[in-house]
């Protein structure tokens, strides 16, 4: 059950241009023209075609782990090195050092031009660890991007330590930063529930013991007057019902992690999940 979430990748196999009766010669003029573009030994691209795909076909690869997760539609906390899957024996025709190769087998899976899913997973989880393999796994769950027998094939594939780090997998977390957080909460101990019902507010994404409820922004820079203002009549709903809203914005979960590690911490430490007793 592969993506239907994939990204227009813009690329079409020689074979494809070649066998649908389309002679060289108007290949070449097309290459001339700028129409298509050769992208290695077997593949066309055009002008479209994502950049990080076709540096990855021009030296003899497919993206791979979190490069084609991402093109899949999966959330991905980006890392800027270029990851590509080789086969077995060879290695990419290229001298850069941002460029990580993923060993395969003797023959591709598929005839795309990226990686599946499946193996990207495999990839990611065993490159980047836990955390970052837990974050991709449950998006691909709560989108059903594979079935639940899929995605427990991959995991069983792994490492048994990785697998144990990696857990259960939540599919009802909408993106990776909720992950993170429900994650590190869990481990600290706290009772959470992803995706909270309000009576007038609706879904949540975590609450908190009985008290605190977390919004994770899921997406960097958000500029929209009207979700921000939904955001805080949500917030003010909450509130008037007794609960204590905090709200993280990505840049908290990802690019200030440690300092909402710490934030979350001392939010738990005193006790401001918990419902208070009544005075008297």
């Amino acid at each position: 059950m592969e993506s239907e979430h994939k990204k227009e990748l813009h690329v079409i196999p020689s074979s494809v241009r070649e066998d649908s009766g389309i002679s060289r010669r108007v290949i070449a003029r097309e290459v001339a023209q700028g129409t298509l573009v050769q992208l290695g030994r077997g593949w066309y691209g055009t002008p479209e075609t994502p950049a990080k795909v076709a540096r990855a076909l021009k030296i003899g690869a497919r993206l791979t782990c979190g490069d084609a997760l991402e093109l899949h539609g999966v959330w991905m906390v980006r890392d800027e090195k270029l990851h590509v899957a080789t086969l077995r024996g060879q290695k990419p025709r290229t001298p850069d050092r941002d460029v990580v190769p993923h060993k395969y087998q003797h023959r591709w899976p598929d005839f795309e031009p990226i990686m599946p899913i499946r193996i990207a997973l495999d990839h990611l989880a065993r490159c980047r660890g836990a955390e970052d393999a837990a974050i991709a796994f449950e998006s691909v769950a709560n989108q059903g991007l594979l079935s639940a027998d899929e995605i427990d094939g991959v995991l069983a594939g792994l490492p048994v330590k990785l697998r144990e780090s990696i857990g259960v997998i939540d599919p009802r977390a909408q993106s990776g930063t909720e992950t993170r957080v429900r994650r590190y909460l869990q481990r600290l101990g706290v009772r959470v529930e992803p995706q909270w019902y309000v009576d007038a507010v609706g879904r949540t994404d975590i609450r908190v013991g009985e008290r605190l409820i977390i919004e994770c922004d899921s997406a960097a820079y958000h500029t929209d007057p009207e979700a921000y203002a939904e955001d805080r009549r949500r917030d003010q709903l909450l509130i008037a019902q007794g609960y204590v809203v905090l709200r993280l914005t990505w840049e908290d979960v990802i690019e200030e992690w440690e300092r909402t590690r710490e934030l979350l911490r001392s939010i738990v430490a005193h006790r401001l999940h918990r419902k208070r007793r009544s005075l008297r």
